[in-house]
């Protein structure tokens, strides 16, 4: 099961991730260097791009950076 993380885009925001834009994501595994991937589109279309990127490359948790 992948995690989602919004809290540090919360913050920095105010408000929760939505829209159509540039999306940076932080892959985070243990014992492994963390990983930023850049998805391009709406943030839901995005969040399924990173979980699948995710799963993909072995990483338990994004968060969705500010």
């Amino acid at each position: 099961m992948i995690e989602f993380n919004t809290t540090e885009f919360e913050f920095s925001h105010g408000k929760q991730p939505r829209g159509h834009g540039d999306w940076a994501f932080l892959l985070q595994a243990i014992n492994r260097a963390d990983r930023v991937i850049w998805i391009h589109g709406s943030y839901g279309e995005a969040k399924k791009q990173a979980r699948k990127t995710a799963r993909e490359l072995r990483y338990y948790r994004v968060k969705v950076l500010p």
